[in-house]
């Protein structure tokens, strides 16, 4: 659910156009990286309790660059990346706690 609030935040209001497509991956707990979804399809599982470990987001080319970051348990504060590039952890059994999209 989160990166569907965090899509539709983008679509709504008005960072995006028509054109416009924000694309995600998630890697999550003993299921590693799931398929890539867009513009506010739910990434990951509910119900399962699994943990979301790592992101990695991008726009359609052309529209601009994205940047994010999040906080890793244990770790805090993850450094920001932008279009596309991995945020997190993968193998190290880390969640994400929070993520801040700019």
């Amino acid at each position: 659910m989160l990166i569907l609030l965090f899509s539709y935040v983008l679509l709504a209001e008005g960072y995006a156009s028509e054109n416009c497509s924000v694309g995600y991956i998630v890697h999550l707990q003993d299921k590693g990286w799931v398929d890539k979804k867009y513009n506010g399809q739910t990434a990951g599982t509910t119900g399962e309790s699994r943990r979301m470990e790592a992101i990695a987001i991008n726009l359609s080319e052309g529209i601009g660059k994205i940047s994010y970051k999040v906080h890793c348990e244990t770790y805090g504060w993850m450094n920001t990346v932008t279009e596309g590039n991995l945020d997190g952890t993968t193998g190290e059994s880390k969640r994400l706690e929070a993520i801040i999209i700019y």
